[in-house]
Formats: structure tokens, C-alpha cells, sequence
């Protein structure tokens, strides 16, 4: 009986084992295949997994968001701009293409253990004279749940940009 459950343990841990190596190598694998489109913000459908995050000006997406931009003292390409010094200051994190208009990013991110990915998106919009908003989608593109990291994420980088954008005097 003891030998039984011996071997059930070490099946369970191999299989767990090969569960995480799948992910892994699923996860480069989808970074190193994929050309980069910008995210059509306006016309976009979500997952409806609990694997991401959408942050957007009202009526600005098509898919409904989990929370409003704020509008920022700013032009749309001091926003982007912004964002692009947030991820560049962010670990595990990298600009994968800035739009030719400069109004729009894609980026990724590893997590710290498995390296698994995650892509966000950013849409900046003009808020009237001089004011500026932002859609941001960040996703998962592996796994189902991802534990509130891709929520917390925004929420970082909208504070971070709202700090280079109107810095306390």
C-alpha cells in the first residue's frame, strides 16, 4: 500500500512537473510566432476569462471595461510616452511595437517564475484641449486564471504614469 501511494505521489508530481514544462514552452513559443497587430480597441471582443484586464475611457470599447481612464493634463503622445518609460523601468517587461502614429503600444511581460506572458495593449485619446486619456488591455495568452496580477498591473502602471504625468510639487 505504502509503495502505491509512493508511486502516486511521483506520478502526480511528473505530471504537475509536465503540466508547468507544457506552459512554459507554450508561452515562448506563442512570443517568438507572433507578429505584432495593434489591438482595434473599438471594435475588440474579450475573452470573458478571468485572465485580464481592461482599463478605457467610457464608450471608447467595444468590449465593456473593468474601470475608467482618468484624463490627464497631456497630449495622447506624452501618454504613450509615459507608458513607454513605465515599461521600460518595469521588470521582465518590453515594448514590442509603438504604432506609426505614435498613439498606440503593444508590450509583454514574464512572470518571475515560469515565464509565462502577458500582453498588454495601449490605445492613448485626445480629452478635449490639452487633456488625454487611454484604453490598456493586458491579458494572459496561457493559462485560465491568473490571480489578479494582470488587474494589478494596470493599476501600477496607471499610478506610475499619473506620477510622470503630474509629478507633486
Amino acid at each position: 500500500m505504502g509503495k502505491l501511494i509512493g508511486f502516486l505521489i511521483l506520478l502526480a508530481v511528473l505530471a504537475g512537473a509536465a503540466w508547468i514544462g507544457w506552459h512554459v514552452v507554450e508561452s515562448r513559443r506563442l512570443a517568438l510566432d507572433e507578429s505584432v497587430d495593434f489591438l482595434a480597441f473599438e471594435s475588440f471582443a474579450r475573452t470573458g476569462q478571468p485572465n485580464e484586464f481592461l482599463m478605457a475611457p467610457e464608450d471608447a470599447t467595444a468590449a465593456p471595461a473593468d474601470a475608467v481612464s482618468p484624463i490627464f493634463p497631456a497630449t495622447p503622445e506624452e501618454i504613450i510616452q509615459a507608458f513607454v518609460a513605465v515599461i521600460n523601468e518595469t521588470p521582465r517587461a518590453t515594448v514590442l511595437a509603438i504604432s506609426d502614429d505614435g498613439l498606440a503600444l503593444e508590450a509583454a511581460q514574464r512572470s518571475a517564475t515560469f515565464g509565462f506572458i502577458d500582453f498588454i495593449s495601449i490605445r492613448a485619446f485626445p480629452a478635449g484641449e490639452d487633456l488625454a486619456s487611454f484604453a490598456i488591455y493586458s491579458r494572459a495568452r496561457v493559462g485560465y486564471y491568473d490571480f489578479g496580477v494582470n488587474r494589478d498591473r494596470v493599476l501600477e502602471w496607471v499610478d506610475r504614469v499619473r506620477a510622470r504625468i503630474t509629478p507633486e510639487t
